[in-house]
């Protein structure tokens, strides 16, 4: 018998449809029916370390007139800013991790997820720094190298967790999955940044509000402070849901582009897991 080739090769145009509504329909769907385990679990990793950043600062505003916040509250929002990037980091690996199992049917465990996260640390922020510093490199040069860069290894951090790569080998298949999609890839990624601006222009309008009320009627030194944690509070829920999102649609398109260019199922990929 002939060979036919590989069954799953990415150019069969039976494999080869793009499907942008159903990348964000199976992310928000799953949004939906456990919005709040995904919460929960966005509040742990980047909620926590956000909200004990705004409080340093609030505790460190001095009383003078110049409310100057002091050395020590600097230091101390420095290492939870650092710890809330970290975080930045991991969450879109615990997500990931969950959004396959709910896809899959399985029950979503954020134990688990959180457990895969800690497993994958120092690949993760290995990841993070080297596609960073690669992406950012990419947009000194006229912006669009970094663009390309970016969409080419948009699921990296899928490729990691879900198939056990090493960092290299994640950027290396992250930019394979890719090829032959970038414009559906930047299609999607515009869509998230999208999302993400609103949120944040939403989760802005208390600080706007609240900074406009202060400026007309006058407040004291010690006002400032209330009103610039609620202000933060607020901006820091609508970073953390936007993040979410974000990495939910990540998620959903290394699925996508899994189905289109090698025909693996959802089951398939979980299988991974086991």
């Amino acid at each position: 018998m002939a060979d036919t080739g590989t069954q799953y090769d990415w150019q069969r145009k039976d494999y080869r449809a793009f499907e942008l509504g159903d990348v964000l329909g199976r992310a928000f769907s799953l949004l939906r029916r456990y919005f709040f385990p995904f919460f929960l679990a966005a509040l742990l990793i980047v909620g926590v370390p956000s909200f004990a950043a705004i409080v340093t600062m609030m505790l460190g505003i001095g009383t003078g007139a110049s409310a100057a916040v002091s050395a020590p509250s600097w230091f101390g929002f420095a290492i939870f800013f650092v710890l809330l990037i970290v975080g930045s980091v991991l969450l879109p690996a615990a997500v990931i991790y969950a959004a396959l199992n709910g896809w899959s049917g399985s029950p979503i465990s954020m134990r688990q997820s959180l457990g895969v996260m800690f497993r994958r640390f120092f690949s993760l922020l290995g990841l993070g720094i080297l596609a960073g510093l690669g992406i950012a490199l990419g947009f000194a040069f006229l912006i669009v190298p970094g663009i390309i860069l970016y969409c080419g290894w948009y699921v990296a951090v899928a490729v990691l967790v879900m198939e056990k790569t090493s960092v290299t080998d994640a950027l290396s298949r992250s930019w394979e999955l890719t090829r032959g999609y970038k414009w559906q890839v930047f299609a999607v990624v515009l869509i998230a940044v999208v999302i993400s601006t609103l949120i944040g222009i939403v989760g802005s309008i208390p600080a706007f509000v609240l900074g406009f009320q202060s400026a007309e009627l006058g407040v004291t030194t010690s006002e400032i402070s209330v009103t610039y944690g609620v202000a933060q509070v607020f901006s820091s829920l609508a970073d953390i849901i936007a993040q979410l999102i974000s990495a939910l649609i990540a998620a959903s398109t290394y699925y996508e582009l899994r189905r289109v260019k090698e025909g693996v199922g959802v089951g398939a990929i979980a299988d991974i897991f086991g």
